[in-house]
C-alpha cells in the first residue's frame, strides 16, 4: 500500500467513526438579568453586568423563565450564585417535574439539577424560582443537554 492509499483508508475509517460519534451537547447560557421578582413583589434586585444582587434587607423571591436547549433528551441545569450569608432555596421546574435544592450562601457556589427526557418532554418549558438571602445574587444559569 502506498501512502495515498493508506491516507484514503484512514480517512474513510475516521469518517465512519465520526458518523457514530455522539453530537456535542448543546448549551444555553442565561444571564442573571433574566431574574425578576414575582408579580406584586418589591423590585429590590440590583443588576450590574451579567450579575444581580438582592438589594433588600430581607430575603427576596426571584423567578426566571429558562430557554430549552436544542434537541430533545436529558438536560442539566447549573445555577451559579454568590453571597455573604443566608440560605438559598431554589426550585427548577418543567411541566412534569420539579427539582429543588437548598444552598447555604458562601462567596461563590454552583448547584446543578438533572432532568431526564421523561421529566422534560419536548412540549415542556423550564423555569426557576429562588428565595435569595439579603446581599445574595446570581451570576447566571447554564442549561446543557
Amino acid at each position: 500500500m502506498n501512502k495515498q492509499t493508506k491516507f484514503v483508508a484512514l480517512a474513510a475509517l475516521f469518517s465512519a467513526f465520526a458518523l457514530q460519534a455522539r453530537a456535542d451537547a448543546a448549551q444555553v447560557n442565561v444571564a442573571a438579568s433574566a431574574f425578576h421578582v414575582q408579580m406584586g413583589g418589591v423590585d429590590g434586585i440590583l443588576y450590574f453586568g451579567s450579575s444581580n444582587t438582592n438589594f433588600t434587607a430581607s430575603s427576596l423571591f426571584m423567578i426566571a423563565a429558562l430557554p430549552r436547549v436544542p434537541g430533545t433528551g436529558a438536560v442539566t441545569v447549573f445555577v451559579d450564585g454568590f453571597g455573604v450569608s443566608g440560605t438559598y432555596s431554589c426550585t427548577v421546574s418543567s411541566s412534569v417535574a420539579s427539582k429543588s435544592f437548598t444552598r447555604s450562601s458562601v462567596f461563590s457556589w454552583t448547584q446543578s439539577v438533572n432532568f431526564t427526557a421523561v421529566e422534560l418532554p419536548s412540549s415542556s418549558y423550564l423555569s426557576i424560582g429562588c428565595t435569595v438571602p439579603a446581599d445574595g445574587g446570581f451570576r447566571g444559569v447554564t442549561i446543557t443537554g
